[in-house]
Order: structure tokens, then sequence, then C-alpha cells
């Protein structure tokens, strides 16, 4: 049964699969990288090391890959709008704008463990979203 490219990626990192002899598939591919044998394998850790880290924090490098579906300010079925940034650095962030005259501090974000940052604004009492269409705004950071 031939196998899917799906298949493929599943358990070791494609181009680390290892041989009877213990040896990874690149080196028998291309024995000239056999000198840096041990940068490769530092760079399957490293790789190993992130996948697992957004495991933790995303349920896995698809949801990492298709981030943009919640970053940024998103639009729900209730018309709350929920704005989400990833800025692993960052001690505090804000939205403000024409919506509420521009007064920063009233919409902070909280961070969870992996960077990113959340707010939740409620819609308006008439249910109107808080931010209309083409409104101004801005993060403090």
């Amino acid at each position: 049964m031939a196998k899917s490219k799906k298949d493929e990626f599943e358990g070791e990192p494609l181009g680390f699969i290892h041989n009877p002899d213990g040896k990874p598939q690149v080196l028998h591919d291309d024995p000239y990288l056999e000198e840096f044998r041990n940068d490769l394998h530092l760079r399957q850790n490293e790789f190993k090391k992130w996948l697992d880290i957004f495991q933790a924090a995303e349920g896995g490098i698809e949801n990492v890959a298709r981030s943009y579906k919640k970053f940024g300010l998103k639009l729900q079925k209730n018309n709350d709008l929920t704005f989400m940034e990833w800025a692993p650095g960052a001690k505090y962030m804000c939205i403000f704008g024409e919506f509420n005259n521009w007064k920063r501090g009233e919409y902070v974000c909280t961070k969870n463990d992996f960077g990113s940052f959340e707010c939740l604004l409620k819609a308006n009492p008439d249910g109107s979203p808080k931010i209309p269409h083409r409104t101004k705004y801005k993060i403090q950071i």
C-alpha cells in the first residue's frame, strides 16, 4: 500500500529516518553531509523541542500554521470581538482607538504561557460590535 504525504511526516521528522545501521537517511542520501552529523542532530533535537512546545501550547504545528485564523481582531457570532496577538517578549498589551476615544488601558489583554495576548470586547448594549468596521485602532505594547 502506497504511503500518503501525511504518513511520511508521522513519527520522526522527514529526512531523519534511521536505517537498520542506525545512520540517518539523510546521511545515506548524501554522504558529504557526514561531517555535519552533529549539526544535523542538533537541528533535529531543536525541531523536536519546538514540536513539543507547539503541541503543548497550541495542540500541534498544524494549529500554529493556521494561527492566522485566530490572531488579529475577530468578530464572533454574538458580535463580541476577540483580539489576539503573539508577542512573547511583551509584558503588557492593550487595544484602544476611535471606538473608545483613544483611551489607553481600558481594554487590557491577558497573556498566556505561549506569549499570546488576548482581549474580549463585548458587543455594545444594542448588539453592535464594540469596534465598527473601518474603525481605526492601535495596540500599546
